[in-house]
């Protein structure tokens, strides 16, 4: 089996319904819609709290729900989350570099495109620790590998932003 133009990844990171709804209840008591859009880093962190949170904008602690659409057929789908370091700052301590991986399982069904759907979850009590600072872009690598050692990937960007945590918001709102 030749791997070519026959296969191919396309990954998703989302919230659990719980989460998401949680989202656009804040967006929706402090901005007035739920805000639907992807956010950038750059832009996102350069705005001053309350920031609108975008559909790519977690709270630490949050489970990730992931959800690749595959081409061809792989022989297994996985999802690595990458956590960068973080020296000591104030009262925080440093953090180690970190790597979770989720294997996704086919959920039986395809897109319209005929693309197999996996699913999988990365959840960890150490995501608590995510973005207590500052927001931080957090990556995740979709795999999926193929007979004959062949690999496709694509990558994923979330924020996690815990400066004003979910745990106040029902103090704020």
């Amino acid at each position: 089996f030749k791997v070519g133009s026959g296969a191919k990844i396309e990954g998703l990171v989302s919230h659990t319904e719980k989460w998401e709804a949680k989202r656009k209840a804040y967006n929706m008591a402090k901005f007035g819609e739920e805000g639907n859009f992807i956010a950038e880093l750059t832009a996102y962190a350069a705005g001053a709290n309350p920031r609108k949170r975008g559909t790519n904008v977690f709270w630490a602690g949050e489970a990730f729900c992931l959800t690749a659409n595959v081409k061809g057929k792989a022989q297994s789908v996985t999802c690595t989350m990458y956590v960068d370091a973080k020296p000591a700052a104030g009262k925080t301590r440093k953090r180690e570099a970190a790597e979770y991986t989720a294997v996704l399982h086919s959920t039986g069904s395809k897109t319209s495109r005929g693309e197999v759907i996996y699913e999988g979850r990365l959840e960890d009590k150490a995501f608590r620790l995510l973005g207590q600072t500052a927001p931080e872009e957090v990556r995740f690598v979709f795999t999926a590998a193929y007979s004959g050692g062949k690999k496709k990937e694509c990558e994923a960007r979330v924020i996690v932003d815990n400066t004003r945590p979910y745990e106040l918001m029902h103090r704020i709102y």
